[in-house]
């Protein structure tokens, strides 16, 4: 008989850099069926390469193009592998307002780490209706509850797909299918441009803690626990002293 996470399928956005890449493979050691969608294919193959194990799918696919996510809603259905769990990890951060306010960044931003999101859920949700259960995970981010002066969309993005999934987690939740927010403080990705520092987490730790919020969901976790719990108190300051502290934190 197979364990409970073996017979689990789990897809990730955003699986071929960062956190995405990291769970994935995770969760391929644990003996999860994983389904990474990006829009780097060239880095999907590499990922598939190195995993080397046939319980890794991937597919060439773009969050914001609906269009794009039914067809592999459609070749899922086909290989009967519809997830259990998905992981909305697709992500950008660029910044819109150097030297000048450019609307098309923040459109593409919105596009990506929003209306990505809601696409994933448009897509499946039908499908954990059907069996009356399932789980989708959000990473938003301590960006979400203060501005920056590095750009004003991505923590707009992050606060926007935060508050959305804990709407739907209110209407769904009975339904039997969960919506949960994790809230991330700095994360050593590509998307970082900080310095080192002790309050910087890995995608290592990142993946563990996503792992075991797919085992036992809950409405909104903080991860890592240090930056974040600093990050909640830092709520009580003004925005400018805010934005002066954390600029020691970029190179």
């Amino acid at each position: 008989m197979q364990n409970q996470n073996q017979s689990l399928v789990v897809c990730v956005t955003g699986a071929s850099s960062g956190i995405g890449r990291e769970l994935s493979k995770q969760l391929i050691q644990s003996g999860y069926i994983v389904v990474g969608i990006a829009r780097r294919k060239n880095l999907l193959e590499e990922l598939a390469s190195e995993l080397n194990n046939k319980k890794f799918h991937f597919y060439e696919a773009d969050v914001s193009n609906l269009e794009e996510i039914k067809k592999v809603k459609d070749a899922l259905l086909l290989k009967k592998l519809i997830p259990g769990a998905i992981v909305c990890g697709a992500s950008i951060s660029q910044n819109d307002t150097e030297p000048n306010f450019k609307n098309d960044v923040v459109r593409k931003i919105m596009e990506i780490n929003f209306f990505g999101t809601a696409n994933m859920v448009d897509v499946f949700l039908p499908e954990f209706l059907k069996t009356g259960h399932g789980h989708f995970i959000c990473l938003s981010s301590i960006a979400s509850w203060r501005p920056s002066i590095q750009g004003a969309t991505y923590p707009a993005s992050k606060a926007t797909v935060g508050m959305f999934f804990r709407g739907l987690n209110l209407r769904y939740k009975p339904l039997g299918v969960d919506f949960s927010t994790i809230y991330l403080g700095p994360v050593e990705t590509e998307m970082w441009e900080g310095k080192p520092s002790f309050v910087v987490a890995t995608p290592n730790v990142i993946a563990k803690k996503i792992i075991q919020l797919i085992l036992n969901p809950k409405p909104i976790s903080y991860i890592p626990f240090l930056s974040t719990t600093l990050s909640r108190l830092s709520t009580l300051i003004p925005d400018w002293l805010y934005a002066k502290l954390s600029s020691y934190l970029f190179k």
